[in-house]
């Protein structure tokens, strides 16, 4: 769902409006992510969509196990 709804959206601000769940956690990343923003898919496995956003395209789009080594 929230791949559909980055592919057709030119709005970061979509994820949270239309996203499902509706309390969809974006969030700007640091450290060596630093200028990426995260979308967590899987709350207890550590699984996030991670991506860039910059004029109004989703960049760099990839799923990442955060918790993984």
């Amino acid at each position: 769902m929230l791949m559909e709804i980055m592919n057709a959206s030119s709005k970061l601000e979509n994820l949270k409006i239309m996203g499902s769940p509706p309390d969809v956690r974006l969030h700007k990343l640091s450290g060596d992510r630093k200028g990426q923003w995260s979308v967590i898919i899987h709350k207890l496995s550590g699984w996030r969509i991670v991506f860039r956003f910059e004029d109004g395209e989703f960049l760099n789009v990839e799923i990442v196990d955060c918790h993984g080594g």
